[in-house]
């Protein structure tokens, strides 16, 4: 059970730096259009002002998720170092679930926003 804990640990960890990076390039401005690295949708793709207006209105679900990623992370880990690591697998991988789920929204968002720019 304390492989399942520290995978959550690690993708928890993993979100917190991809989506630190990503809302961070949001809001300066420099993540230009691409398919590698973004919210790609169809509509977010069409154009650059279709990328930007997407990824401004999902920037704030996008700091949210930093913060389930990191609360998930800190909240494993400090689960596994007391050894109850049954409790941290269970509460790593709902966060990890949560996480997945806001960024899916965030990416529901910037796609309307991309579509009405």
């Amino acid at each position: 059970m304390e492989d399942l804990a520290f995978g959550a640990l690690v993708v928890s960890i993993l979100f917190v730096l991809m989506c630190t990076m990503l809302a961070s390039m949001t809001r300066s401005g420099s993540l230009s259009a691409n398919r590698v690295f973004g919210l790609k949708t169809k509509h977010t793709l069409a154009s650059d002002e279709a990328w930007t207006a997407g990824h401004r209105a999902a920037g704030p679900l996008l700091w949210g998720s930093v913060a389930v990623a990191l609360a998930g992370a800190v909240t494993t880990g400090l689960l596994l170092a007391a050894g109850d690591s049954q409790v941290a697998g269970v509460v790593g991988w709902v966060g990890v679930l949560v996480n997945v789920g806001l960024l899916v929204y965030a990416t529901r968002v910037a796609n309307r926003a991309a579509r009405a720019a």
